[in-house]
């Protein structure tokens, strides 16, 4: 359990960190969504983290951002300031739930930023994907097209083509600069990978696990693969 928690005010909204008992100098951007159904189990990651000695930004209260500038850039600030209050490693290491891997795939493309390494859990790589995945429910895919035309405050019709476009140019970086190793975590009865979706300039390799049920176990594998860039 963390020492101390301190907080970051933003924007109207609030962030905590923890920090440790015994400090390993490293620190950790936990983002999950907010209506996640793993949302529970992101915290109790959060903790074993802290208990391994890093330091934790936690943003559980992410709603239906969908990756949009407007997200991207709240949280390079929070990672800004965090880093400016703490004294920790300014490389540092990125763990996104579900779409939040929207905003965590923009992080790693960032110039301004510096990540030693990220693991996606479960993420969404992808608009069209995501899109794709729950078009068959018509209500679901209305709401979703409403929700991405609010988050990017676009004007008129959106369709896959739009969808596909904006998940193009999320693409577009500069492929001389080497971006941080990715980590994905995955299902094995969801055994399906989209490495098009990230960055033609990215490293990344997929752990497939039988169940997510124990945070715990996961936390240990995440550690595990964080230490080795230390």
């Amino acid at each position: 359990m963390p020492v101390y928690v301190r907080y970051i005010d933003l924007s109207g909204y609030t962030y905590s960190y923890s920090l440790p008992e015994r400090p390993n100098g490293y620190a950790v951007f936990v983002m999950a969504d907010d209506d996640s159904p793993y949302k529970e189990k992101a915290r109790v990651l959060a903790n074993s983290l802290i208990e391994k000695g890093y330091t934790v930004l936690t943003a559980f209260r992410l709603k239906a951002h969908w990756g949009s500038p407007k997200a991207v850039a709240h949280a390079r600030q929070v990672i800004s300031l965090f880093i400016k209050q703490e004294t920790v490693n300014k490389r540092i290491f990125i763990c996104a739930e579900g779409a939040s891997a929207l905003i965590a795939k923009q992080l790693l493309a960032d110039a301004t930023l510096e990540v030693r390494a990220a693991a996606l859990i479960k993420p969404v790589l992808s608009l069209e994907a995501a899109f794709q995945a729950i078009k068959k429910d018509e209500l679901a895919g209305k709401r979703f097209l409403k929700e991405v035309k609010a988050a990017y405050k676009l004007n008129g019709q959106i369709d896959v083509a739009y969808l596909r476009a904006i998940d193009q140019q999320q693409r577009l970086i500069d492929r001389n600069r080497p971006l941080a190793a990715t980590r994905i975590y995955q299902l094995f009865s969801e055994a399906t990978a989209q490495p098009t979706n990230l960055s033609s300039a990215q490293y990344a390799d997929y752990y497939f696990l039988a169940s997510l049920q124990n945070p715990a176990e996961l936390s240990k594998q995440m550690a595990s693969f964080f230490a080795s860039f230390h």
